[in-house]
């Protein structure tokens, strides 16, 4: 053919998955192109417009075509990507979909938390809605009625009765975002509830039994809080029949450019913001990004810099993420030691100093943690 070659493959350039194939042969020399990397079989290609044009096609049309693709079994889960750790969210939200027990979802500020909350409620069958509150939003004084209701006269300012956020759940399911902010008086009301199903509101001395399937989600450790006295015990079991660990953005790179894509579309028709083109050193720039904030702040990224290009092809300036780390020199010792250091800083930092959940996050014993830290001097993190 006019290429030169007998058949074309594509991975992933961050996770290695085979995206798309045609043809047979040996495969050649491959070549990066953005996310993609495109490997020819049979024979190097003939270099030319040709194949820069055909290297522009599945570049910008790849993502697009594999970003709904059924990837599993689990492909009715409704979140996106091509990673392990998206295929293994799937399967887990999949899972804890069908019974009635109370789930907890944990994960890192902006994974996606209330997204998995959604999906399983989704995906229970339930006929009610589902009702969501954010425990850290309302205040402490406030909460109890927020949830349960109350009757008029029941406090200062209560000038009617409210039926409460559990009771318009009824039928359906309560998403309680941040349960790790919850003191320690509402969480013996929170237990008795997904004991009995009872609720009563403030003020009031009649109960009535309710419908709620209670979806749980915090950034918190909450094993750590319940060893310092923060957190009830029993209530951190009755909320973790099942429990859910939604990945970081940095466990699931490879998501990336399909993401990316997403938040562009649902951009375009929110916003009317144009879809541009990206360079390769804006790409290469997200994907070196440490994402502290996730998905939530990938999402904000690309908002950003399709207003800053306005049309144009975005480039590394156009994103809001900083200076990226510089480019390690030295000894492979002493940037080994420097990786070691930050990863471990950064592992400490998420799990609150608890040696046993860094230990397990990185698949490795405790006793070869304490050495690793004594060795670079981190004892005191």
């Amino acid at each position: 053919g006019v290429l030169g070659i007998k058949g074309l493959v594509v991975y992933s350039r961050y996770g290695g998955r085979e995206l798309w194939r045609t043809g047979v042969g040996e495969p050649s020399t491959g070549l990066t192109r953005g996310s993609l990397e495109l490997v020819p079989l049979g024979m190097e290609p003939i270099q030319g417009p040709v194949w820069d044009l055909l290297e522009d096609l599945l570049e910008l049309t790849l993502p697009a075509m594999v970003e709904r693709a059924p990837m599993s079994e689990e492909s009715d889960v409704r979140i996106d990507g091509v990673s392990a750790a998206a295929d293994r969210l799937r399967g887990e939200v999949r899972r804890a979909a069908g019974p009635r027990f109370t789930v907890l979802v944990h994960g890192e500020t902006g994974s996606g938390k209330e997204i998995v909350a959604r999906e399983i409620h989704r995906l229970s069958g339930r006929t009610g809605e589902m009702v969501s509150v954010n425990i850290a939003a309302v205040p402490a004084n406030l909460l109890e009625a927020e949830l349960f209701g109350s009757v008029k006269g029941a406090f200062t300012g209560a000038e009617r009765s409210r039926r409460g956020l559990v009771t318009a759940a009824d039928g359906g399911s309560l998403f309680l975002d941040e349960v790790g902010d919850l003191d320690l008086a509402l969480q013996v009301k929170l237990l008795r509830f997904l004991e009995s199903g009872e609720v009563r509101p403030v003020g009031s001395d009649q109960t009535r039994i309710l419908d709620v399937r209670v979806i749980c989600a915090t950034h918190r450790n909450l094993e750590r809080r319940v060893r310092e006295g923060r957190f009830r015990e029993d209530l951190y079991y009755r909320m973790a029949v099942a429990k859910i660990e939604v990945p970081s953005l940095r466990e699931r790179i490879e998501d990336i450019p399909i993401l990316r894509q997403i938040f562009e579309q649902e951009a375009s028709r929110r916003d009317g913001l144009q879809i541009s083109l990206w360079t390769a050193a804006a790409e290469l720039r997200l994907m070196q990004h440490h994402w502290p904030g996730n998905v939530r702040e990938l999402k904000q990224t690309v908002e950003v810099a399709m207003a800053r290009a306005s049309g144009g092809a975005i480039r590394p300036e156009h994103l809001p993420l900083g200076e990226p780390r510089p480019i390690s020199q030295g000894s492979w010792e002493t940037n080994l030691a420097s990786f070691k250091r930050q990863l471990l800083t950064d592992v400490l930092t998420r799990n609150r100093g608890n040696r046993s959940a860094v230990a397990r996050e990185l698949g490795i014993s405790r006793q070869a943690l304490l050495y690793q830290l004594r060795k670079l001097n981190l004892t005191e993190l």
